[in-house]
């Protein structure tokens, strides 16, 4: 916590100490370092939500939850701030340009927003949270860059009206190519990311099945470990009966099914060393609650 506590305090100070810009190579450095600043965030997200995670899993006084709300407040506000003052740099830098140079500009964006499309969906649940907050961070700066895009075709009508294009036609017809293309990608980003969140929420499914069927195998564990030495020659005394078939009745295969059949679900997804490992961790974990729920059983029958 204390290592992002002070990477915000660094954020915050640059764009406390940044003014207005208006040459072009400051610019340029600003948008440069804001971009930095933006991908840092984007690397940074996993790690606060390991922050987040594992505070969850403490005991915690007052004085460190408001310590926490107020590093999820900062996080927060440093990003926004941060993405508002790439917009407005991009902004002053689209009237220093000339009008090769922004369509340059934009065609660079876009192959490259272009390119992240065509790349393969990762199966694993770090990878697919990686590319939702490649989604955030492609939203974040396509609010910017449609800036450019706005100006490229007022320019570009503006150049048709006083007849300076040497092929208005073919010109008029670049334009409108420029918008339809931006749609496009846009749509494809938007169905890309319907899918990163369905399959997120398929393994989240997965995960929360089976932290409750290793939560109810260590219960069983628990409370086996406490009849533990309590056999007589005339066997379990009454209670201790009477408590082991409580256990064998509070026990819910459902918890079970339910957990293999997200499993599987995710399995489905999965490819190569993952599926292998998804394989054995689902085995196991059906394994173990199989020999806790029959332990219960043996015991008591004995």
């Amino acid at each position: 916590m204390g290592y992002m506590d002070a990477w915000l305090g660094e954020v915050e100070a640059i764009t406390q100490k940044e003014g207005n810009i208006t040459e072009r190579k400051k610019i340029e450095n600003g948008l440069t370092e804001r971009r930095a600043q933006l991908q840092a965030f984007k690397a940074y997200s996993r790690t606060m939500d390991d922050i987040n995670a594992f505070a969850n899993q403490l005991p915690m006084n007052e004085k460190h939850i408001k310590k926490l709300q107020s590093l999820n407040d900062r996080w927060k506000g440093a990003m926004k701030t941060t993405a508002k003052r790439y917009g407005d740099l991009q902004a002053s830098m689209i009237p220093l340009l000339e009008f090769p140079e922004k369509c340059e500009n934009w065609m660079l964006f876009v192959t490259q927003a272009e390119r992240g499309l065509v790349a393969d969906l990762p199966t694993s649940y770090d990878g697919l949270t990686d590319q939702a907050r490649a989604y955030d961070m492609f939203i974040v700066e396509s609010g910017a860059r449609q800036q450019l895009l706005r100006n490229i075709v007022k320019e570009g009508e503006e150049m048709l009206c006083e007849d300076i294009v040497p092929n208005p036609e073919e010109f008029s017809s670049k334009l409108t190519n420029l918008d339809k293309q931006w749609s496009s990608v846009l749509k494809r980003a938007r169905e890309r990311k319907t899918v990163v969140d369905s399959t997120m929420e398929t393994w989240r499914t997965y995960k929360q099945r089976n932290a409750e069927v290793v939560a109810e195998t260590r219960c069983f564990d628990v409370e086996m470990s406490k009849f533990d030495g309590e056999m007589t020659v005339a066997g379990l005394a009454p209670t201790t009966l009477a408590e082991l078939m409580e256990l064998e009745a509070a026990a819910d295969n459902d918890t079970c099914s339910n957990m293999l059949d997200a499993g599987h679900r995710v399995m489905a997804l999965a490819r190569g060393d993952l599926h292998a490992r998804l394989k054995k961790e689902i085995s196991s974990c059906h394994g173990d609650y199989m020999n806790a729920h029959q332990a219960v059983k043996e015991k008591r029958y004995i």
